[in-house]
């Protein structure tokens, strides 16, 4: 961000000098935050650089989530003048493809998918040089820039983070049934049982989340996968480097789906899960309907108003644990903007997202946002749950992107959404919706 800079205190700047400063920095303006600069040294400041321009944002937020996105760029708009206009979709991952096709999409879009990124490659704007230098320091202990880029062609700017290996729980409720927080998945699976023995139902489960329905269930078979195949298996699956229907993979699905499918393990039953949202299927937790809830932090902006979150509050989360003691994978998502739009003010909207400035506005309002951006101070977040995950993701040995975020759209955006509803109300066996996907696989 460049400074507002002034003359010498008590000095002031000549007309002559003052217009020509002006001059020059309308001259040189690159669209990223500009310099207000000052007239005379006893006049207002000039008028906005791009003051009057509109940038469209499109993605799949909605609620809450969609107002704090807006309120981000108010510092922005007073800076420089644009005037970004935010839109949540709740059917964006099917909708953004044919918005391009048609020739109408926004000028930036907000893509949960890696793999959609992928698709849309050739309509996109890569990232100017200067943008994609600044946001390889700023990510530089990520990943997630491997997934948007093509050749030396940076296309996207990694705008949050999602840590979605947590369990959220009733440190109340724990404390009152005896339980303790389980250190390998055997123990979450004898915790359960015990839960199931004690009449308490063990996890909330809900699917439902507009053409999304069903993403829920393939975190839980990932972070499976993840942790009892290994990272190696993981990225070949992802990858297609082994089938979709390989049959390790298949074993680890199968066994995820039939441990949740036992009689009371899931608040109103795993064959209603398609219908709860998601948003909610985790309230009952606060009322002891259900005892745990496998859910990303940012599970945090949808607890009710005033609901503590921490050790000692409401609710309170867990990482998920490891096949070991000492193995704690992290599966990690969040979303990246990528622009259809070359515009001045679009490419200044790209360099503000990709700002801490931005990270620090998104941040200081709402919990459940992380920022991936590693110049940003964890101390910033609003709730101790996310201050701990993005502790996690930086301090974790493993992580790993969303398998289905990162496979072409037609699968992880849609047919394996699809057969995780399927599966659970009993339409199809993991076997059989696994081997449909892979014949469906898109030719390279």
């Amino acid at each position: 961000m460049t400074r507002r800079r002034s003359g010498p205190r008590g000095r002031r700047t000549p007309p002559v000098v003052a217009l020509a400063l002006g001059l020059l920095g309308l001259i040189g303006l690159v669209g990223v935050l500009v310099v207000v600069l000052r007239g005379r040294g006893d006049g207002g400041p000039a008028p906005l650089p791009l003051a009057g321009e509109t940038v469209t944002v499109q993605g799949p937020e909605l609620e809450n989530e969609l107002g704090n996105i807006q309120d981000a760029f108010k510092p922005f708009r007073e800076q420089t003048g644009i005037r970004v206009v935010v839109a949540g979709n709740a059917n964006f991952e099917e909708d953004i493809g044919e918005q391009v096709r048609d020739g109408d999409p926004p000028d930036i879009a907000l893509f949960p998918q890696p793999g959609l990124i992928d698709d849309l490659a050739s309509e996109i704007v890569p990232l100017s040089d200067d943008l994609a230098d600044t946001v390889r320091r700023n990510y530089d202990e990520d990943s997630r820039l491997e997934h948007v880029t093509v050749g030396d062609q940076v296309l996207a700017v990694p705008a949050t983070a999602d840590l979605k290996s947590l369990v959220w729980y009733s440190p109340r409720a724990f404390a009152e049934a005896g339980y303790e927080v389980p250190t390998t998945l055997a123990e979450l699976e004898q915790l359960a049982r015990r839960m199931a023995d004690d009449d308490h139902v063990p996890f909330c489960l809900g699917l439902e989340s507009g053409v999304a329905t069903g993403w829920p269930l393939t975190d839980w078979i990932e972070d499976y996968v993840l942790r009892q195949l290994g990272p190696e298996v993981y990225d070949a699956w992802w990858r297609h480097e082994i089938p979709f229907d390989d049959p390790d993979v298949v074993g680890v699905a199968e066994h995820v789906v039939d441990f949740l499918s036992q009689p009371g393990f899931v608040y109103d039953d795993i064959r209603d899960a398609a219908t709860r949202p998601t948003s909610e299927a985790g309230l009952p937790l606060l009322n002891d309907g259900c005892m745990m809830y496998r859910m990303a932090h940012f599970q945090a902006r949808y607890w009710p108003v005033n609901t503590d979150i921490g050790e000692d509050g409401d609710v309170d989360a867990f990482s998920l644990p490891g096949a070991t003691e000492d193995q704690r994978p992290a599966l990690t998502g969040g979303t990246y903007a990528a622009a259809f739009s070359d515009r001045r003010a679009v490419r200044a909207t790209m360099e503000y997202i990709a700002s801490e400035r931005y990270a620090r506005e998104r941040a200081r309002t709402q919990p459940g946002f992380l920022s991936p951006n590693v110049q940003v101070d964890p101390g910033i977040y609003l709730s101790t749950v996310d201050r701990d995950a993005a502790e996690v993701l930086r301090a974790a040995d493993v992580v790993r992107y969303d398998a289905s975020d990162l496979m072409p759209g037609v699968i992880g955006a849609d047919l394996y959404w699809d057969a995780a509803v399927d599966i659970t109300q009993d339409e199809v066996t993991v076997r059989d919706a696994f081997a449909e996907i892979e014949a469906s696989w898109p030719e390279p």
